[in-house]
């Protein structure tokens, strides 16, 4: 073997371990609270709040669905993010003439509530006050709709110390 083909599957074999290593850190959404350590998940760029900063999640309803997108650096809608302990975490719509739902389970892990009603115009801000790994279900309803247009997503969010 030459030098240039032992360079060439290094190489190969490098950028197979990275491609093996990132695709075991995304869970299939919804699925991050049944893994073992689900706090292994989160990263900086899928963690908000802590250092005084707040945690904004928008809910929107799309065409065939509802989504969730956290302001964390990701900003990736339905995708799991993490929250520090202790952070408030503000809930708002993400777009006009919208109402949306949140039910968490399986404790809610925010300083009062049991689910998490809002829409245009009224955010909720909560403090997220217990750690875990949670799965919500948002519902999110257009005014004015018709039965049936109302969208829902199940996704996962972290709280970490």
């Amino acid at each position: 073997m030459t030098v240039r083909t032992i360079s060439r599957v290094a190489c190969a074999f490098a950028i197979l371990s990275v491609v093996a290593l990132h695709a075991q850190k995304e869970p299939k959404r919804g699925k991050a609270c049944s893994a073992p350590h689900p706090e292994q998940y989160c990263t900086a760029q899928n963690t908000c709040g802590g250092n005084g900063q707040a945690c904004t999640v928008g809910v929107e309803r799309t065409g065939d669905s509802a989504k969730v997108t956290a302001s964390s650096s990701a900003k990736k809608g339905n995708a799991l993010f993490c929250v520090k302990k202790g952070s408030e975490v503000s809930w708002e719509a993400a777009e006009k003439n919208l109402g949306f739902v949140i039910d968490v389970k399986p404790v809610f892990p925010f300083d009062k509530g049991e689910a998490i009603i809002g829409g245009s115009g009224r955010p909720v801000p909560l403090t997220a006050d217990k750690t875990g790994c949670f799965t919500y279900t948002a519902s999110a309803c257009k005014s004015g709709s018709t039965y049936g247009m109302c969208k829902t997503v199940t996704g996962n969010f972290i709280i970490v110390e």
